[in-house]
């Protein structure tokens, strides 16, 4: 889910929106989907096994369950087989089917897989269809459609959850208080989001709040106290796992991404990678952070690795962006064609959930035009800060400063904090003419993040602001 590489030239195709100040973005799902992700972490970090103490940092002395991405996923895969099972068994037994669900969600969340999410959405439609008038997977659908951002949806299984008749206890409430928030984060309404995130830490203040709120204050520009909420949601895991440790580790490591504090990412990607080995996620990260250290050979080996287990476009986007940056054309196209080709399935399968990754992947390696008509109908149905940037971005690569500076402006007025935005709005106002405006924007941008100028901000895909 983040990686990093060594500098490259201060011109080039890597670059997709036209100018130094460019970056792509990556796994947004991670970061503003933190509550179902973490919701459905909670479930899969149980078990038994002792493993040994975690680096200091997140709240967390020891940790329990298996301490590898390999024996995570044989468990997983063993819950799979196990939910599998007892469906075919009692095929008509809608329970049965969202059990199914939620152990396909489960293994999703660590592989990333959208073959996964495809299957809940059907087995989802299955188990409506069994259910009796007014019963069903209702909150697991909410949650499911949080994750794949189709947000209307998500929306109406929450209102049919708060006509129930026997409602959950503090800590389930507090969940839908979250998704709540969730709902209204993705569409902009940051106060409202706020008011629900609040309202779900006073009911169960746990990992699913905290994260929330820490991804709120991240995006806000309050840098402290997104670490804060992280150490303290570390603080409250019951039965925290290696995978729990490492997840936090890496969140931790994306404040220090979006604030420009490198050594503090690059500490916390080290210890996400020794608490849980081998995740191909962390390893990502752990790989963008040698090339920003300038051991590209180093990132490259680390990338292919990552790349090879997890089958993942977005790290094969930044291999190859790598590769391309630092003159390795042909051993980039081979990973820029496979790339292309799980985008395309994606969007054909998930377009929702698919579009905010493929806009990266056009802009840096694809088609500027298709990136702004994907840009565009991600921002239609998200219109939060991360989705305008992005459309910003396209905007800039297709020659349309003028839209590009009012979308940031609007970024600027709803409370959303980004030197990436800056950086962008001094690009607009460069191109627009302005010389000045460009200088104060670049000198916005430098206080929030004083590395967003560097050179090896190009290589940034995983954890940037």
């Amino acid at each position: 889910m983040t990686d990093v590489t060594a500098p490259p030239p201060s011109t080039g195709p890597e670059r997709p929106h036209g100018g130094s100040t460019s970056r792509l973005w990556k796994f947004v799902i991670l970061l503003l989907a933190a509550a179902t992700l973490v919701a459905l972490a909670i479930r899969l970090f149980g078990g038994s096994e002792d493993a040994p103490p975690v680096p200091e940092g997140i709240g967390i002395d020891r940790v329990v369950g298996p301490d590898s991405y390999a024996l995570e996923l044989a468990r997983t895969e063993t819950t799979v087989a196990n939910t599998r099972q007892r469906l075919e068994n009692a095929p008509d037994q809608w329970l049965l089917r969202e059990a199914y669900t939620g152990a396909l969600s489960r293994r999703a969340s660590l592989t990333g897989n959208y073959t996964d999410l495809a299957a809940i959405d059907r087995e989802l439609a299955r188990a409506f269809q069994d259910a009796p008038t007014g019963a069903g997977p209702i909150v697991s659908a909410a949650a499911h459609a949080i994750t794949v951002h189709r947000l209307d949806d998500a929306e109406r299984y929450l209102d049919q959850a708060d006509r129930f008749a026997v409602q959950p206890n503090d800590a389930g409430r507090a969940e839908w208080l979250g998704m709540r928030g969730d709902i209204a984060f993705y569409r902009g309404n940051y106060d409202e989001a706020l008011r629900y995130y609040r309202a779900s830490a006073r009911l169960s203040e746990d990992i699913g709040s905290l994260t929330r709120l820490s991804t709120y204050e991240l995006k806000h520009g309050r840098f402290d106290e997104a670490e804060a909420d992280i150490r303290r949601a570390g603080a409250t895991a019951k039965t925290p796992s290696p995978y729990l440790a490492a997840f936090f580790f890496l969140r931790l490591a994306d404040v220090g991404l979006a604030s420009g504090d490198w050594a503090m990412a690059a500490r916390n990607i080290a210890a996400a990678n020794r608490a849980f080995e081998g995740w191909w996620l962390a390893e990502a990260y752990q790989a963008q952070m040698l090339a920003l250290q300038g051991d590209v050979n180093g990132a490259v080996a680390l990338y292919a690795k990552a790349a090879n287990q997890s089958n993942d476009p977005l790290v094969m986007d930044a291999l190859a962006a790598l590769l391309r940056a630092n003159g390795r054309i042909a051993e980039a196209k081979p990973w820029i064609a496979k790339a292309q080709g799980i985008w395309d399935r994606r969007m054909a399968a998930l377009p929702s959930a698919a579009r905010g990754h493929a806009v990266e992947h056009e802009l840096a390696l694809g088609d500027p035009a298709k990136a702004l008509r994907i840009a565009a109908a991600d921002f239609a149905t998200r219109p939060h800060g991360q989705t305008a940037i992005m459309l910003a971005s396209a905007e800039l690569a297709n020659g349309q400063p003028e839209k590009a500076l009012a979308l940031l402006k609007q970024v600027d007025r709803s409370g959303w904090v980004s030197a990436r935005a800056w950086a962008l709005r001094a690009e607009a106002e460069a191109l627009m003419g302005d010389g000045k405006a460009s200088d104060a924007a670049r000198a916005e941008a430098e206080k929030i993040d004083p590395k967003i100028f560097d050179p090896a901000q190009s290589y940034i895909w995983f954890g940037h602001g």
